[in-house]
């Protein structure tokens, strides 16, 4: 969540494209997944919607999660299938609605994710310019559709904080 990936990106990582000792990691491919069950998933080349990689910096409890993971890794793919293979769109969004069924949550798409993930990024650096890299777009839209959120949820906190002012009461019972 934390990084704001698609999830296409993130079930095509590879540990050689993860550079630990800089905090960061080369987002190189993504995955597609076939519309058409029986067919296999396949990595292709560059992000979902650009063709050029890109760094993006790990947050440090990533970094120490990946660290981990990486213990225990057969394979080249960091997300996969206990062959190694990429894995299914509908195991990942089976892995996705157990866990938020354990939170009490509602079922929600994988995409959910990308955008808490945003959101919680422009609430902890307030840079658009980073979450644009971060999240890999082209220009400023997304960015600023995510600042919007955030400007609007701010103005809606505020207001209901004035509802539930102190009231000063006299001793009559009046309030000020």
């Amino acid at each position: 969540t934390s990084q704001a990936l698609r999830i296409s990106e993130v079930c095509a990582m590879k540990w050689r494209h993860l550079d630990l000792a800089g905090g960061r990691y080369e987002i190189c491919e993504h995955v597609i997944w076939p519309r058409v069950q029986g067919r296999p998933a396949k990595l292709m080349p560059g992000t979902k919607t650009n063709a050029e990689a890109y760094l993006i910096p790990l947050w440090q409890n990533v970094q120490a999660v990946l660290k981990g993971m990486m213990k225990a890794a057969t394979g080249d793919l960091i997300f996969c299938n206990d062959v190694g293979a990429l894995l299914t769109y509908r195991q990942i969004q089976y892995a996705y609605n157990r866990a938020f069924e354990k939170a009490g949550l509602p079922h929600r798409s994988t995409h959910v994710c990308r955008h808490t993930g945003s959101t919680l990024f422009l609430d902890q650096t307030q840079d658009l310019q980073a979450l644009q890299q971060l999240g890999g777009w082209s220009d400023q839209q997304m960015p600023q559709h995510y600042a919007k959120i955030r400007s609007q949820r701010a103005e809606k906190a505020m207001r209901a904080a004035e509802e539930r002012k102190l009231k000063i009461v006299k001793a009559n019972g009046q309030t000020c």
